[in-house]
């Protein structure tokens, strides 16, 4: 089991927690059908906005979207159970849309799409987020995004040299 003392101290480090985590996420309507139309994506937002930001340990930096998806970005604390999180936006605002502005008017499909990113790209992926619509008027979409965030996050790798070919077995103990 884990000790008492090692109880006490983990428990006093986790009482201030440091963290950058920010999340990308994004979800589909039901076989991807065009079921957010204006008068529901007002509406959607403003619900996603205030529940996300009833979420302690949540902060949101823009959400956006077109007819069939949304997306969003924001920053979790550690302590957030993301996929349960999600899991309680996509059923809430479904529920909210169907019995609150328009019945039978929105569903989502199952699971989600999620990537993290670092905070010197956050205002990248605001305003990729911001400008959904302008993207897929262009037909610049998710695929052509997709490759321009992997390139964005792609680092150059170090060289590495060695200056004889076995320096990392020197070191090793010997039978």
């Amino acid at each position: 089991g884990v000790s008492t003392s090692f109880y006490i101290r983990f428990s006093k480090m986790s009482d201030s927690v440091y963290s950058e985590i920010n999340f990308h996420i994004t979800w589909h309507t039901k076989t991807s059908l065009p079921m957010i139309n204006e008068r529901i994506e007002n509406r959607l937002y403003h619900y996603l906005t205030h529940k996300i930001l009833e979420t302690p340990g949540a902060r949101l930096h823009a959400i956006g979207g077109i007819e069939t998806h949304v997306h969003i970005a924001a920053s979790l604390q550690p302590n957030i159970l993301v996929s349960d999180w999600i899991g309680k936006l996509k059923g809430s605002s479904s529920y909210y849309i169907n019995h609150e502005v328009q019945p039978k008017a929105l569903e989502w499909q199952r699971g989600y799409g999620i990537v993290t990113f670092g905070t010197k790209d956050l205002q990248w992926v605001i305003d990729y987020i911001n400008n959904q619509k302008e993207h897929h008027k262009r037909g610049t979409g998710e695929r052509t995004t997709r490759k321009a965030f992997r390139r964005r996050r792609r680092k150059p790798k170090p060289k590495r040299t060695l200056k004889r070919p076995l320096d990392c077995v020197d070191n090793l103990p010997t039978p």
